[in-house]
């Protein structure tokens, strides 16, 4: 009867909500005894009781902390002043919950080979700061030490600038009529374009001489380019020409100093080839070197008659002797033709070898050969004029070298003739 009144009881406790056993449906509603607690029906285990659950969030988001449990309904029947036959079950799959323990500070490890950095972004306190992306993608944390250097296609060829486009070089007047002039004259314009001028200052003492370029950029915004001069002597005749700089700045003139010296008798004058560029505008001009053989004649005036005409007749055959007739459509007075045997470097004294008053004759020393072993070959001349009408005239000239003989004679037929 006592075992009863307690069996009655317990389902009076769980029926009010205090803790104890309920039964499963379709097993006793208590354990048997002589069982340990928590095990009913043979010894399989209970389940346990449902757990209750937390709301990890509300407590988070909560304005204060949440408030206590209501406290069980009483059971009038139940003294938890009286010791109890059974006790709560206890979970042995249920783990009390416990704190995370707290982390050791990470702290940045370095190594041995690089020295560490003055800050790091702490992973524990506050947003960490955005890596910058490097200006080049292709730097190097080494440094630009490297063996093969950056790839092929980070190296950018350097921009050029477009050089002006100018017009072709025109000369602004006739080549061959500046090249005759300065063949009788010491000075003069040897060459002019829009772009540049070249003039000539010679002189020549005993078998040498001594010719200066003058080279002038005429443009006033844009520099002469690529600046070169070569020249090709012909055979018998020794040229120099200094160092010719590359470029002339706006409105610049520079001088060329060219050394001719003549080591046999020659005849032509030098070949002078003149490069440049303004701009992308290339030009190539050929030109001359007013330099002859009567550049290196030293006139005699005085010359004995006897010597004269001694020579005269022994050098009355070709080659020696070199003859032209020029015909002019004008008259030329006897002073004119004075006056164009001297330019040749020829010694005149009108009437003194040829007494007619309608004719010239004169002679000269040709010198060559290197200083203190040089030489000198006699060349005469005579131009005789049509008393008729002084508009015909037959120039002659003699020397032992054909050369002097036919260079001279070119040179003052063209002159009588343009004269």
């Amino acid at each position: 009867q006592q075992q009863v009144m307690q069996q009655q009881q317990q389902q009076q406790q769980l029926a009010a909500g205090q803790p104890g056993w309920q039964a499963a449906p379709g097993l006793p509603s208590a354990p048997s005894f002589g069982q340990p607690a928590g095990y009913a029906n043979g010894g399989a285990p209970a389940p346990p009781p449902p757990a209750k659950s937390i709301d990890l969030l509300g407590d988070l988001f909560s304005d204060g902390p949440a408030p206590p449990p209501a406290p069980p309904a009483t059971n009038p029947l139940f003294d938890p002043s009286q010791p109890q036959a059974f006790s709560a079950p206890v979970n042995p799959y249920q783990q009390p919950l416990q704190p995370y323990p707290p982390q050791p500070q990470l702290q940045p490890q370095h190594s041995s080979s690089f020295a560490p950095q003055a800050s790091l972004p702490n992973p524990g306190f506050g947003p960490t700061p955005p890596i910058p992306s490097p200006a080049n993608p292709f730097e190097q944390p080494f440094g630009d030490d490297s063996a093969f250097g950056p790839p092929a296609f980070q190296q950018q060829p350097p921009q050029q600038q477009s050089l002006p486009d100018f017009e072709p070089a025109q000369p602004i007047g006739s080549i061959d009529a500046w090249f005759a002039n300065l063949l009788i004259k010491d000075k003069g314009v040897l060459y002019e374009d829009q772009y540049l001028q070249v003039g000539v200052q010679s002189m020549y003492v005993n078998g040498a001489g001594q010719v200066t370029l003058y080279l002038g950029n005429k443009h006033a915004g844009a520099a002469v380019q690529a600046l070169a001069i070569r020249a090709t002597p012909p055979a018998g005749l020794q040229v120099h020409v200094a160092p010719v700089p590359v470029m002339l700045a706006p409105k610049q003139q520079v001088q060329v100093v060219v050394q001719v010296m003549a080591m046999l008798p020659f005849q032509g004058a030098p070949d002078l080839l003149l490069d440049y560029k303004m701009g992308n505008t290339v030009v190539h001009q050929d030109l001359r070197l007013p330099v002859l053989p009567h550049k290196f004649v030293i006139p005699e005036p005085a010359i004995s008659k006897e010597l004269f005409f001694s020579q005269w007749k022994a050098n009355s055959i070709p080659p020696n002797k070199a003859q032209e007739m020029v015909e002019r459509a004008t008259p030329l007075a006897i002073e004119m033709v004075t006056a164009t045997a001297r330019l040749a470097n020829l010694g005149v004294e009108h009437g003194y070898l040829d007494p007619s008053p309608y004719n010239e004759a004169g002679a000269g020393y040709f010198v060559y050969g290197m200083p203190g072993a040089q030489q000198s070959v006699l060349v005469m001349a005579r131009i005789e004029g049509n008393p008729a009408t002084m508009a015909q005239f037959r120039v002659t000239l003699a020397s032992q070298a054909p050369q002097l003989s036919m260079q001279l004679k070119e040179l003052l037929a063209q002159h009588i003739r343009s004269a």
